[in-house]
């Protein structure tokens, strides 16, 4: 075990994964929604082999990243108020953006009912909801089995099994997948894995992910087949599309971290890669503000436009560019703290 020791400083490295992390989301949703009208009203994406590779893995990309980064904050603040800081961070963000959605459904002669603005709130940017539900598991773990290591095991089965026998509603479905990438995060976090560093760990995880990405159909998109096993009525298929997409996700984090690794140390100078590590520090409100860019306004300019991988890496890079700029011109504004989220995080 190799304890990790934060410092004052910002991690280049995972500013760069995170920057990293960002772009394959963007273009992902780039891919879906500015692919042209049939595309995305028959659903083709989700057979495209390049939409597949992405969200096998940058998603719980994400998750790990952000596990990571609370282990520093538990071990500096103790386990409730760490869980209650990321409940303060985002939650606000969450129900202020839920609000100015429901007031534009409502303008728009949507309706006006207080479940849709519970909905709106609780779904909608589902990723900040998964941060604190598993912020918040992982502090009642630790504060509960503070050093026992065999009460900790014992919670995290329980929570495991809590997760497989309750709903999906909610976007649960994906709080629960993410969770394990949470606490795989935290755990290197508070070890560290140097094991990690040698070759064979890329060399092994990038096998392991191409050997299994082959077999990645519609099932196993978190959003179309579910966590739970209830009500399903093939128990162990459910079961068995819940561990090879932890295990093809578990892969390619692995492998993720590891290739970018390499690639920063030997390339971590210049101006590309700076661009990179400036946009992994804004990767939330990135995500913020792009989703509804593509939902709402992407379809529109491209109805009639087909399947071209040059032509979404195009609308990726104008994306990240517009977003950066927004939140650049917004930096320092006293309402930037309620509507956007990137807080001042510092790693190791």
């Amino acid at each position: 075990k190799e304890k990790v020791v934060p410092t004052k400083e910002r991690n280049g490295y995972l500013d760069f994964v995170k920057g990293f992390a960002i772009f394959l989301v963007i273009f992902g949703h780039a891919l879906q929604y500015g692919s042209g009208d049939s595309f995305l009203t028959q659903e083709l994406y989700w057979d495209d082999p390049l939409m597949k590779a992405i969200y096998s893995v940058h998603m719980p990309l994400f998750a790990a990243v952000s596990g990571y980064f609370y282990w520093f904050g538990l071990n500096r603040r103790g386990p409730i108020k760490a869980a209650w800081n990321k409940i303060q961070q985002f939650l606000p963000v969450c129900i202020v953006w839920g609000t100015i959605l429901w007031i534009a459904h409502g303008a728009a002669g949507k309706g006006w009912g207080l479940k849709t603005l519970i909905r709106l709130c609780i779904t909608d940017y589902w990723f900040l909801w998964t941060i604190m539900i598993a912020s918040v598991v992982v502090s009642f773990v630790q504060w509960t089995a503070q050093e026992r290591r065999v009460m900790r095991v014992m919670l995290y089965e329980a929570a495991c099994a809590v997760a497989f026998l309750t709903p999906d509603t909610y976007w649960f479905n994906a709080h629960k997948f993410m969770l394990g990438y949470f606490v795989m995060g935290f755990f290197y976090g508070k070890y560290g894995c140097s094991w990690l560093q040698k070759p064979v760990a890329m060399l092994v995880s990038v096998a392991a992910w191409c050997a299994m990405i082959p077999f990645y159909t519609r099932e196993a998109y978190i959003y179309l087949s579910g966590f739970t096993l209830m009500g399903k009525e093939n128990w162990l298929k459910q079961l068995g599309i819940d561990i090879y997409r932890f295990a093809v996700g578990a892969a390619g984090v692995v492998m993720l971290l590891c290739l970018l690794k390499k690639l920063y140390e030997k390339m971590r100078i210049g101006w590309f890669f700076g661009a990179i590590r400036k946009v992994g520090e804004r990767s939330l409100s990135i995500y913020i503000l792009s989703t509804y860019i593509f939902t709402d306004l992407l379809p529109y300019l491209t109805q009639n436009a087909e399947v071209n991988y040059l032509l979404t890496l195009l609308e990726s890079v104008v994306m990240l560019a517009f977003c950066c700029a927004v939140v650049h011109c917004c930096k320092g504004q006293k309402w930037q703290r309620g509507c956007c989220l990137d807080a001042n995080i510092r790693s190791i």
